[in-house]
């Protein structure tokens, strides 16, 4: 049968030398194929790569199943790794390549890319068990996602010197896997990410370094721990240029600790940032940070919006346990508190509060300080005092202070309330006394002579006026504003995109994040405020 017209084979006409492609529509001869894969990995990443054999694979797959296999193995390490779906694909062509009979095909989910469990390569091995942690990472089953982590950790230890050697560049990318298995099971994984950063930083892939760096950022920011928050922001921030794909982290880091420091104009610039780029697995943790950021009734019934859109959208066994379930429960208490509501019952049934957990104890807690049972504030907070993260020691420490000044026992009130003191002034945990009520925080302060500076801080935040239409477009970025300005001249999204030379999922994106930041829902909306601007 004669190719299609499009289907250019010839290599002085499509394809370099090097087999690549020059055009997106040229086909690639199977020969030269593992070799543009190759160079496709090493110019312009693992996506790329991935791409290629993705428009091959229903050319090649039949009728050159060996030859495709290879282009498979030329993809970088990190693929298989950030995009399991790959495995199955490799395992199928394996089996084509040995048994060549398609139809006696069964993904046994893809434990060694289509080997005996017991067979194969080291990197066949610890890339399928890190592959499985991730997809079920991602499916929500953080249990499983654990035990295929602490498989590849196990792989890994029992290798021998010259087997790890060929693995250099690619255990950073699996450090990293298993380390969000414990990260998003909201079991920390530090020692993992600072071993991927390490090693990256040896290997010369500062990528890969920037991507440990931002979530060792977050992790710690998200404890409490701000000075080594600031830390890894910063070895972040020196390991290499920005990525949109992995940076949400980092931005988060730095959005938390603004916050938390009372400083609303870095928090907001971190926020901004944090719109250009891909949230990915972060979205329930954005959602509390911008919960925890807001200062008005208005935007928390924005954010409640999006977090009930987010929760129609996801699978409850990716929003109900681990890290994700305590950011959502933090970000619904945070929006009721601002509305003047109780947390809804529905959310305290749906996330299943623990009261063995610190962090649901002192949920529970400031829920019953709001309602004034100072009796029920002891019997939680007190279980989540003596935690490591200081976040929650501090939180639960003010709960106390003010049950026990409830309850009028000035001097356990004192002790409690000097015990939380020592840790938010330690950290700069300044926002931390805005679990309590202004009466209540002077009079702890009067209590024990204790001064902090950032509390005129904490008044003027609180006292904030919502933000103003002009507001929010001062906070637009150049491409939200120029894709505003086209919007209000009723450009449509494909000629935007000619416009600014950028794909329409990109117009579709920054559309969406300017329709947030503006607090509208349609492009007339939009498009008033442009034009009581004088934008257009």
């Amino acid at each position: 049968m004669h190719p299609h017209p499009d289907d250019h084979l010839e290599l002085d006409s499509s394809t370099g030398e090097d087999g690549r492609a020059r055009d997106e529509r040229t086909v690639i001869a199977p020969e030269l194929l593992a070799r543009a894969v190759a160079r496709a990995g090493a110019d312009e990443g693992w996506e790329a790569a991935a791409a290629l054999i993705n428009r091959h694979w229903d050319r090649y797959a039949n009728s050159e199943p060996a030859l495709l296999l290879a282009a498979f193995k030329a993809l970088p390490g990190e693929a298989l790794v950030e995009h399991p779906a790959l495995l199955a694909g490799a395992n199928y062509l394996q089996h084509l390549v040995v048994a060549a009979d398609p139809r006696r095909f069964h993904d046994n989910a893809a434990d060694a890319v289509g080997r005996a469990p017991d067979g194969g390569a080291a990197f066949d091995r610890l890339v399928a068990a890190t592959s499985r942690s991730s997809g079920h990472r991602t499916a929500g089953r953080l249990r499983e996602a654990r035990r295929f982590a602490a498989e590849g950790r196990r792989l890994l230890d029992g290798l021998t010197d010259v087997e790890r050697a060929p693995l250099r560049d690619t255990l950073p990318h699996l450090l990293v896997q298993w380390g969000l298995a414990h990260q998003f099971a909201d079991l920390g994984g530090v020692r993992t990410f600072e071993e991927a950063y390490e090693l990256a930083s040896l290997t010369g892939q500062p990528a890969i370094a920037r991507r440990a760096a931002a979530l060792l950022a977050w992790l710690h920011a998200d404890r409490g721990q701000l000075h080594e928050a600031e830390g890894w922001v910063a070895r972040a921030a020196a390991s290499g240029v920005p990525t949109p794909r992995y940076d949400a982290p980092l931005h988060l880091a730095a959005a938390l600790i603004g916050n938390d420091r009372l400083d609303t104009a870095a928090t907001a610039a971190a926020l901004g940032a944090l719109d250009e780029v891909d949230i990915g697995e972060h979205w329930a943790a954005a959602l509390w940070v911008r919960a925890w950021a807001a200062r008005s009734a208005e935007q928390a019934v924005l954010l409640q919006q999006r977090l009930e859109a987010e929760l129609a959208r996801t699978t409850p066994a990716v929003t109900t346990g681990g890290a994700n379930r305590r950011y959502l429960l933090a970000a619904s208490a945070q929006l009721a508190t601002l509305r003047g509501l109780p947390l809804d019952a529905g959310d305290a049934v749906r996330f299943a509060l623990d009261d063995t957990d610190p962090f649901d104890a002192v949920m529970t807690a400031a829920s019953a300080y709001r309602a004034g049972n100072a009796r029920e504030v002891l019997r939680h907070a007190a279980t989540a005092t003596g935690g490591r993260s200081p976040r929650m020691r501090a939180g639960a420490q003010l709960l106390v202070a003010a049950a026990r000044q409830l309850m009028k026992a000035p001097d356990a009130a004192a002790d409690a309330f000097r015990l939380a003191h020592a840790v938010i002034e330690a950290e700069g945990l300044h926002a931390s006394y805005g679990i309590l009520t202004p009466t209540h925080r002077e009079a702890l302060f009067e209590l024990t002579g204790l001064r902090s500076p950032a509390i005129r801080l904490l008044g003027a935040v609180g006292e904030q006026a919502p933000p103003t239409a002009t507001d929010a477009l001062a906070s637009l970025t150049p491409r939200q504003r120029d894709v505003l300005i086209l919007l209000a001249q009723g450009r449509t999204g494909t000629e935007i995109s000619r416009e600014l030379f950028v794909s329409p999922n990109t117009v579709k994106t920054v559309t969406a994040h300017l329709y947030r930041k503006l607090g509208v829902h349609t492009r007339a909306e939009a498009a008033g405020i442009a034009f009581r601007a004088g934008l257009a």
